[in-house]
């Protein structure tokens, strides 16, 4: 059995010694960590076709886009810093008005009324329903439990470089005092 011990006095020095610095080091850190993990999950969903159901034939009459069955979502994707009860964070994901809702529905399934409107959609696509089908099902397609699963061991460290290379660098932070 091997044990390393590290002597991380000094960082807690400089943290210390520089809060302002470090605060800044952490946003920055965090924004780049956004955009980074955003191109990325958007890659992802984009692309990602193994382990996922097919699309319904009516579904895929309707798209425009790639072969993945999520793919037409892909572009939706965003990041969002923000301080919460005075922590700095990042959202990545799907954070516009109403996406939440449907991402929801898309990545986890949904059963659903088959309404005359959804009737009239389905008829017009090719597929007829019978009269007896009353309800319908989304699939569950879990992308975004795979894209983290994924990336999870990578963003801390993604992180601790980037932040690392911001607090001590040669880059002077915006700081008015």
């Amino acid at each position: 059995m091997m044990m390393v011990k590290i002597d991380d006095l000094q960082l807690r020095q400089f943290l210390k010694n520089s809060p302002k610095r470090a605060k800044w080091a952490v946003k920055e850190s965090f924004l780049m960590a956004g955009g980074h993990y955003r191109a990325r999950l958007r890659a992802f969903v984009e692309s990602q076709i193994a382990g996922l159901v097919k699309l319904h034939p009516v579904t895929e009459k309707g798209r425009k886009g790639g072969a993945a069955p999520l793919h037409n979502i892909g572009k939706w994707v965003s990041f969002k810093y923000g301080i919460r009860e005075r922590m700095q964070t990042v959202r990545i994901g799907w954070i516009g008005k109403g996406q939440q809702a449907m991402i929801r529905k898309l990545f986890y399934g949904k059963r659903f009324r088959a309404t005359p409107k959804i009737r009239a959609l389905f008829h017009y696509r090719g597929v007829h329903l019978k009269k007896t089908t009353k309800m319908l099902e989304a699939p569950k397609r879990p992308a975004l439990d795979m894209f983290f699963k994924k990336e999870e061991r990578g963003m801390l460290k993604y992180f601790e470089k980037r932040f690392f290379e911001k607090f001590f660098g040669n880059q002077r932070p915006d700081i008015r005092i």
